[in-house]
């Protein structure tokens, strides 16, 4: 069964009034003509609010109709002025007596699109903020990669210079004349100096001819010092 209603003639002209006149059926036709899937087991509001938001993502700029506009300027329906007759009283009994009325229905109108209205501003404030923490989060890794490619940089032009020092020293060390390294033997303990009798003439007691024996005996022990063995063998 028809419905009446044209995507088309909706995307055509889109507004704010006659968006509150779409049902389910019809928000769901509006979100399959973008590719967008909505569920019918959500209420027509919540419909409402997610076609707002998709319209708003895909840049369709959306109009106040022209009831919200003459209600919210205080300025009458265009529908209700009728060319060349003044409003008189026999209009204002028919609007005060007819239930029902256009103006009833176009303060509920009103009512929904301002919730529609600020919703757009709440998404519009919050996609803002997004847009801030990504291009703030976009600063701060790019100012940490700037880092690590400074300490990176910073690293290889050390070590490069730490193996230029290197290379330099071992082709120091290459052409450095090569002299024959020649062993000293081992110096004796004791340098082999000819006997001063002057030096030790104080350890010899006076000589006493009943002490000779004494004399010999302390003689015996100062020839190994003395390097003595020749001559205690002439003695």
């Amino acid at each position: 069964m028809a419905t009446g209603f044209s995507v088309e003639d909706f995307l055509a002209t889109p507004t704010l009034e006659g968006l509150d006149q779409c049902r389910k059926v019809d928000l769901c036709e509006i979100g399959a003509h973008f590719g967008v899937e909505l569920s019918k087991a959500k209420t027509v509001a919540q419909l409402r609010e997610a076609v707002l938001v998709l319209l708003k993502d895909k840049g369709v700029p959306i109009e106040e109709g022209a009831v919200v506009k003459a209600v919210l300027t205080g300025s009458p329906d265009p529908s209700e002025v009728k060319i060349g007759v003044e409003p008189g009283a026999d209009q204002v009994e028919k609007s005060l007596s007819t239930p029902g009325s256009s103006r009833a229905s176009s303060v509920s109108s009103v009512s929904v699109s301002t919730k529609l209205k600020v919703r757009l501003a709440r998404l519009k404030l919050e996609a803002e903020e997004r847009e801030k923490e990504r291009a703030a989060d976009y600063r701060h890794r790019e100012a940490m990669r700037k880092l690590e490619l400074d300490a990176e940089m910073q690293h290889a032009v050390a070590k490069k210079k730490l193996e230029a020092e290197l290379e330099k020293k071992r082709l120091d060390c290459q052409f450095l004349p090569k002299s024959p390294i020649t062993l000293q033997p081992d110096a004796p303990a004791y340098p082999n100096k000819p006997f001063d009798a002057s030096r030790h003439i104080a350890l010899v007691p006076q000589f006493r001819e009943h002490e000779i024996d004494a004399y010999f005996e302390s003689l015996k022990e100062l020839l190994p010092l003395l390097n003595g063995q020749k001559m205690l063998g002439r003695l």
